[in-house]
């Protein structure tokens, strides 16, 4: 009995039916058909108790086609494979729940390895209800919610990735647009890269623009160009006007190597490869040149004449162009103030010697001449060069802080102070007839030295001897030797100084000249600063009346009027003469002073030689014969 109760529960839960077998069902509708309504119990276990996979083999004509199962010899991962599940795995479950497609061993929730063709879809991805990632036509792709909102009208190869990037966009073709609002409006430009938020925003139409930062290229519709900036400007930090012009513009500031790398800076020409070259190394920045050559932070280098620096200034005022040099003492941060003999700045001029650039050739500096202050910079300029088999320098010419030009001499003591050790001291060369110096006072010319054919003269000319006293005198006064003498600069090598004294008798034989002035004349007599007597060529000559009228070519004699020559009239046995007149003086037009004196002042030539008058007696005496003869024939 209970053995057919155990055969009719049975044949309830198993039935063969038709080649139809039904589990759990007593009308299968497939060769196998496994029913359970207990929640609790598994349907089917497929379990290999020994160390082999689990698997279940899909066939076809006895040759299997796909093989799902356990792989345990891969960490019991769960594979569905073409053939065989260790071979030809195309999908990977593992332990962690990662899946990988045509991936064994995958890291993530899904990995692929291959290409995913995404077909008739207009959603690839949605976050809710809003639309992720979409393909809403033919080769173009949205990233974002309502990327490429409308574009309904054909545009193609379009990549929009952000909030509402590409909005509005209808047929533009081969745009790129990255940001939130980027590339709205652009609602038919094409070939256009927008990256940022509302970067290239209502750019319409433009095309074959690139825009990169934050409101970049906002509401530019024009067409290949570059903006980078971070904000709607229409200059913006960084622009291409027009790529066919080849022309970046930076409006802002350029710092490159800021981290402080060794990493050089160089740009080309079409001639050459380092036309402007920043070695990072040695600090230097060096044109037409990669190579250092005089280790200095900026060098200019090149192969022909043009390796130089040409400043011009355009301009309708006085502006200058200029190069400036500056010195301080102390630091950048905190400088100081400089001091006497510091040298400001110099240019110098090098060569090289077939050893290295290290001599130097010639200098021309600026050096602090005295105690420098607030707007007190006291500076001299020298001017060296190196002679011959020496690699010294020399300094050959010396601009003071006074203005005193000193060649051959660094400490100048006139305006131009010239000193020679051998040869000539000075050439003076004109080619021409004319002159060839010229001295001036107050801009006016009184006098010069010029060549006619092989001919120098000095003009006009008035040579002086140095006087020696202590009193003072007036231009123009006649004044005698007294025997008091001294030597310029105490020196007895040096030119010696006459003592002197105004001439006040008449006919004095030691007449020396009349009274020019001292050498320099707002400064005190010294040996230093003698007087100066004019005794040579022409000059000027106070005159008496003692003489009598006085008639040009005239000789003149010291009179007893103090300082004062008069015309020489015979009256003396022997004339003692100082000059001769170079113009005349009739006295009756000639004011007497308040002592009944009558003085002039006139243009004389100097002359110094005696007159024995005894002849001359004779020559007045036959004079006067025949004037005596010429009376009586006229009888």
């Amino acid at each position: 009995m209970r053995k057919g109760i155990l055969i009719a529960c049975f044949l309830s839960v198993f039935k063969i039916l038709e080649a139809q077998v039904g589990i759990g069902t007593q009308n299968p509708d497939e060769a196998l058909d496994l029913e359970n309504s207990t929640a609790s119990e598994v349907d089917l276990g497929i379990n290999n108790t020994s160390s082999g996979d689990p698997l279940i083999h899909f066939q076809i004509s006895g040759t299997s086609t796909f093989t799902v199962g356990v792989d345990n010899s891969d960490a019991d991962k769960f594979k569905i494979g073409t053939t065989e599940v260790e071979t030809s795995t195309s999908l990977t479950i593992d332990a962690n729940g990662d899946v990988g497609i045509n991936d064994t061993d995958p890291a993530y929730k899904l990995e692929v390895d291959g290409n995913i063709n995404l077909s008739n879809s207009t959603d690839v991805y949605r976050i809710g209800s809003a639309h992720g990632i979409s393909k809403p036509n033919t080769r173009n792709i949205y990233v974002g919610q309502s990327a490429g909102a409308q574009n309904n009208a054909g545009g193609l190869d379009n990549v929009f990735v952000g909030y509402e990037s590409g909005y509005s966009n209808t047929t533009g073709d081969f745009n790129t647009e990255l940001g939130s609002s980027s590339g709205y409006i652009n609602q038919g430009g094409s070939q256009n890269t927008n990256v940022g938020y509302q970067s290239g925003y209502s750019g319409t139409t433009g095309a074959s623009n690139i825009k990169i930062g934050h409101q970049s290229g906002y509401g530019e519709t024009g067409s290949n160009k570059l903006y980078i900036d971070n904000s709607s400007s229409s200059t913006p930090l960084i622009s291409v006007s027009d790529f066919t012009a080849d022309d970046l513009i930076i409006n802002g500031g350029l710092i490159l190597n800021e981290q402080s790398g060794v990493f050089d800076f160089r740009v080309e020409s079409d001639a050459s490869t380092h036309k402007l070259f920043v070695d990072a190394t040695n600090d230097y920045v060096i044109t037409g040149s990669s190579n250092s050559i005089l280790d200095r932070d900026l060098q200019i280098g090149g192969t022909t004449d043009l390796s130089g620096i040409a400043l011009t200034c355009h301009e309708a005022g006085t502006q200058e162009s200029f190069i400036s040099f500056g010195k301080a003492r102390g630091s950048e941060a905190s400088p100081s103030i400089i001091v006497d003999n510091d040298v400001i700045g110099a240019n110098s001029f090098f060569v090289y010697d077939g050893t290295d650039y290290a001599s130097v050739g010639a200098t021309i500096e600026a050096k602090i001449d005295g105690t420098p202050g607030t707007n007190d910079l006291p500076t001299e300029i020298r001017f060296q060069t190196t002679p011959d088999a020496s690699s010294t320098q020399a300094i050959r010419m010396v601009i003071r802080s006074t203005g005193k030009l000193g060649i051959g001499n660094t400490s100048p003591v006139g305006e131009l102070d010239v000193v020679g050790t051998a040869g000539t001291v000075a050439t003076f060369n004109r080619s021409d007839d004319g002159m060839i110096i010229d001295f001036q006072d107050g801009g006016s010319t009184v006098g010069n030295i010029s060549v006619a054919g092989i001919t120098v003269t000095y003009n006009p000319f008035t040579g002086a001897h140095y006087g020696n006293s202590r009193d003072s005198f007036e231009f123009g006064k006649v004044v005698i030797l007294n025997g008091d003498n001294d030597n310029f600069h105490h020196c007895e090598q040096s030119e010696i100084m006459y003592g002197i004294n105004y001439a006040q008798k008449p006919n004095d034989k030691r007449i020396l000249g009349t009274y020019a002035s001292l050498i320099k004349p707002s400064e005190m007599f010294s040996a230093d600063n003698p007087h100066l007597i004019m005794s040579v060529g022409n000059g000027v000559m106070w005159v008496t009346h003692e003489g009598g009228n006085i008639k040009t070519g005239d000789y003149l004699i010291s009179s007893s009027t103090e300082g004062n020559a008069m015309k020489d009239n015979g009256q003396y046995p022997v004339s003692y003469i100082c000059g001769r007149a170079a113009e005349k003086v009739n006295w009756r037009n000639i004011k007497a002073d308040k002592n009944g004196d009558k003085k002039v002042l006139i243009s004389v030539f100097y002359e110094s030689f005696e007159i024995e008058n005894i002849s001359k007696e004779i020559e007045n005496l036959s004079n006067a014969i025949q004037e005596f003869k010429n009376s009586l024939y006229k009888l």
